[in-house]
């Protein structure tokens, strides 16, 4: 009698267990979708959807800080930035910046914009010679590509009374989360024709009627239409300057440079540096030996 009551206790102990386990998981499903459905499932993140790409969800879940990330996403970002390590750590490093650059969007916080942008271009470029380890065939890689510029054009963003998606490109110091950025502004891009370049508009979130082919090619940098200012850089003009109208956009590029911004992101003190290209003059820079 004794042991039947023993079995008895332990069939119904293990189906109690059986019956609460079966309450907290949730049951995976694998369902058939249209193709425009699947992709955008795989090419989610802060800039298509306002939502992490699946990439940096892996990194919060690994680290048991999905649900704090919608809650706390400051002390989230701190945490994960004091958990890196002093080289690799790669996937950890994307995650801070698209995660640095979705908080940065619904905070409207420029330090960290601009800290997604050293996140990054410390992804990118590391200052060792190797490069980023995200194979090109990879999305994240040029997904890095596309943070980095919408995280520069909204962290250099012009004052609230400017024209809208107008790009302040000065010199300065800048607040990070984590520390400081101290930017300088290379000067010899700053003109064209002879007048100075004194009001840039990002085109990135332009879009255009009436013409029937629209033509971008992807790279590094803010896509920019920059204005002409009215009084010319000196008396002696340059050939052809007279036939400038007073509204000439120039098509440029705006390039935020940083100085060893991997072995940086430890102490804290980023140094960068603004540089502007024309399009017209150059099309390709070289950024830690990668051209």
């Amino acid at each position: 009698m004794k042991q039947k009551q023993t079995t008895m206790l332990a069939f119904i102990l293990s189906t109690s267990i059986a019956l609460i386990l079966s309450g907290c998981t949730t049951p995976v499903s694998v369902d058939h979708v249209d193709i425009p459905t699947a992709y955008r499932i795989q090419t989610a993140s802060a800039i298509s959807s306002g939502q992490p790409s699946n990439a940096s969800s892996i990194v919060l879940r690994q680290h048991g800080l999905q649900d704090r990330f919608e809650t706390e996403p400051a002390a989230v970002l701190g945490e994960l930035h004091k958990g890196l390590a002093p080289i690799g750590d790669d996937d950890q490093l994307f995650a801070l910046a698209e995660l640095s650059l979705l908080h940065a969007q619904q905070a409207n916080d420029r330090a960290y914009y601009l800290a997604s942008a050293v996140y990054a271009w410390s992804l990118l470029y590391p200052g060792d010679g190797k490069g980023m380890q995200i194979p090109p065939t990879d999305p994240g890689f040029r997904l890095a590509y596309d943070i980095y510029n919408q995280a520069v054009a909204e962290g250099l963003a012009a004052p609230g009374d400017a024209e809208e998606h107008e790009v302040s490109l000065k010199a300065g110091n800048y607040k990070l989360p984590f520390g400081t950025l101290e930017v300088s502004l290379d000067e010899s891009g700053m003109s064209w024709g002879g007048y100075p370049l004194d009001r840039f508009i990002s085109t990135t979130a332009l879009e255009v009627d009436g013409l029937r082919n629209r033509y971008h090619n992807s790279g590094i940098g803010v896509p920019l239409a920059a204005s002409l200012a009215k009084t010319p850089l000196s008396e002696t003009k340059v050939a052809g300057s007279n036939r400038l109208g007073p509204r000439t956009k120039v098509p440029a590029t705006a390039l935020l440079r940083f100085d060893n911004a991997r072995a940086s992101l430890s102490k804290g003190k980023i140094q960068g540096r603004i540089e502007v290209y024309a399009a017209d003059q150059t099309s390709t820079v070289t950024i830690d030996g990668q051209k």
